[in-house]
């Protein structure tokens, strides 16, 4: 199967061009599919999204900034199952789930995701408070 580019010209090229019995076509077919460079993965990942709203590669939206969040300090959920006993971490990911129940007195419940590992944010009513802005 040609990449998606490649297929998207080759189905431009050979639409058939609309007339009728006293007019020429509109549209005249390119004389060959131009050549492109194939697509980065990162960049790959974001065309998929901003077209399909999803991805056949086996990548996740936080693997194209890993290096950065790593560098601020950031920890995957993963590890930070590993480094419970701290007291404050930073870490990163998409928002999946979000609740705020009635019933639980002012506390708000957020699901992260990272790739394969999902954590669950208990926010206080008092940090929500303070912090949303």
């Amino acid at each position: 199967m040609p990449p998606r580019r490649d297929a998207l010209d080759l189905v431009h090229a050979a639409a058939p061009p609309t007339a009728t019995a006293d007019q020429g076509p509109l549209l005249h077919p390119p004389p060959g599919v131009p050549a492109l460079a194939p697509l980065a993965e990162p960049e790959r990942f974001v065309w998929d999204h901003a077209v399909a709203r999803l991805s056949s590669l086996e990548l996740h939206a936080l693997d194209l900034v890993r290096d950065q969040l790593r560098e601020l300090g950031a920890v995957s959920l993963g590890q930070l199952r590993r480094v419970a006993g701290k007291s404050r971490h930073r870490t990163a990911g998409p928002v999946v789930g979000r609740q705020r129940p009635g019933i639980a007195k002012g506390f708000a419940f957020i699901v992260l995701e990272d790739g394969a590992a999902r954590g669950q944010l208990v926010i206080s009513p008092d940090l929500s408070s303070r912090q949303r802005v």
